[in-house]
């Protein structure tokens, strides 16, 4: 492994970049490398992966130079605006402190202090609040419960200064693993009726304040489901919706998921009918493919064979619906549709999520060929790569494993690969040994699970 495939593999978190710099005569010779991507977003979707703050603190203790990392950690942490790389660092610098480092510990305060230092948060808790609580969250493995009592009284205090921002959806999680973590002692200080637990009038004012924002926040969502529940969505609805994402230039299937999910709730057989038959008529194919969206995981009422065409547009939003409509279809000419845009247009034409429900073992090459042929693994063909062939076991699927195992980007679905590759009976061992440091939680649970079976039949030199 040469520098530039060190960095990419400690980008994708994988467990090969500690194991090379394990194996390095002088591993703090890529620590420029590591400190690069100690300071950056490298997680692909951190919501479902985590951050990689533990996976990245095993390189940083192999390069055996802990104070060449912190001092930079601290300064990026004091001015980053982004959540999820703000929890990063923060969780970083717990690891320091947890070694013995006062002065990690002090910049986990001192970020802490700025946020509680504003007179207001810019774009209230949606924007600083957010990263607020994922300070105030790690300074629990520092502080304990007294960092716990300080964040709720400074939560509270800034909800008396402005109660015009809604605060409850952005400390929610923080309410959840504090109860967790300190249980009744936890609730009994978050209960402004409560006499068994001493606050001060502070405290309690801000336990208060606390108390109707979050009941203010239950209350809205309560009346927003209640009007959810009590509106028909209409044909027309679903329409005038499709006209104004078209008219918007917007791609993201979920824009439309509400209304979608809306209409269909209440719709018969012949309002299903009508939106089909509207597909068809319609002569702008982005208005056409927020319309057929509607349809996505449904059966289309005129059958597969009127949507075949679409497949092969250039437009992205119809040909992107197509397929999500068609991606539960069983049937042979789907089938043979998935082949064709594998054979001519590879593995981003979506031919691999129709195969999802229509593989069939001679399609093995195909997909290898057309793996082989792309130069990127793409996030959605690595996840039905992993849909295909965890539910179809075939060892000719190696190949293509591999490349999504190395070269995909995403944690989460590349330990979905790994379960395929055991399925199959082809996971390689150095694989295994490698997963026990990935970034992702779940592959290296599943890898000490395999080592403690060793001689198990998935096992392959």
């Amino acid at each position: 492994m040469n520098e530039r495939q060190f960095a990419s593999a400690l980008h994708r978190g994988l467990g090969s970049a500690i194991v090379f710099l394990q194996q390095a005569d002088d591993a703090s010779r890529y620590k420029e490398i590591v400190l690069s991507r100690c300071l950056r977003p490298v997680d692909y979707d951190a919501q479902s992966e985590g951050t990689r703050a533990r996976y990245l603190w095993q390189a940083i203790c192999l390069c055996r130079d802990k104070e060449y990392f912190e001092g930079p950690i601290i300064a990026k942490l004091m001015s980053c605006r982004q959540h999820w790389l703000t929890s990063q660092l923060a969780e970083m610098l717990v690891l320091f402190a947890r070694g013995g480092s006062e002065t990690s510990a002090a910049g986990l305060r001192a970020k802490y202090a700025q946020f509680a230092g504003r007179r207001r948060l810019a774009n209230g808790f949606n924007g600083d609040g957010d990263r607020w609580e994922a300070v105030a969250m790690e300074l629990l493995d520092v502080d304990g419960f007294a960092s716990f009592k300080r964040y709720i009284t400074d939560v509270g205090q800034y909800l008396r200064r402005h109660p015009e921002d809604l605060g409850g959806p952005s400390y929610d999680w923080y309410l959840s693993v504090a109860k967790g973590r300190f249980g009744g002692r936890a609730t009994r200080f978050l209960d402004p009726s409560s006499t068994s637990t001493r606050r001060s009038q502070e405290e309690l004012d801000s336990v208060i304040a606390l108390a109707k924002d979050v009941e203010r926040w239950e209350g809205m969502r309560r009346a927003h489901r209640s009007t959810q529940n009590k509106q028909a969505v209409t044909l027309s609805d679903v329409e005038a919706k499709a006209r104004e994402l078209a008219a918007r230039d917007l791609r993201h299937y979920g824009s439309i998921y509400a209304t979608k999910r809306a209409f269909m709730a209440g719709a018969s057989d012949a309002d299903k009918l009508q939106l089909a038959n509207m597909v068809i008529a319609e002569n702008d194919e982005t208005t056409q493919g927020w319309l057929l969206q509607a349809f996505a995981r449904e059966p289309f009422p005129l059958g597969p064979s009127r949507l075949l065409g679409y497949l092969e547009s250039d437009n992205e939003t119809l040909r992107g619906a197509a397929i999500n409509v068609l991606q539960v279809c069983r049937d042979g000419a789907v089938h043979a549709a998935a082949i064709r845009l594998l054979q001519t247009r590879g593995i981003e034409s979506g031919g691999l999520t129709l195969l999802e429900v229509n593989y069939r073992r001679s399609d093995d090459q195909v997909i290898v060929d057309a793996v082989k042929r792309s130069r990127t693994m793409p996030h959605g063909a690595v996840m039905s790569l992993r849909n295909i062939y965890v539910h179809h076991h075939s060892a000719r699927a190696l190949p293509a494993l591999l490349r999504a195992y190395n070269d995909g980007d995403c944690a989460y679905c590349r330990w979905g690969i790994v379960q395929a590759m055991v399925y199959c009976r082809v996971l390689p061992e150095k694989i295994i040994n490698e997963c026990q440091f990935d970034s992702y939680d779940d592959t290296r649970k599943l890898a000490r699970r395999l080592i403690a079976r060793r001689g198990h039949p998935t096992l392959v030199a």
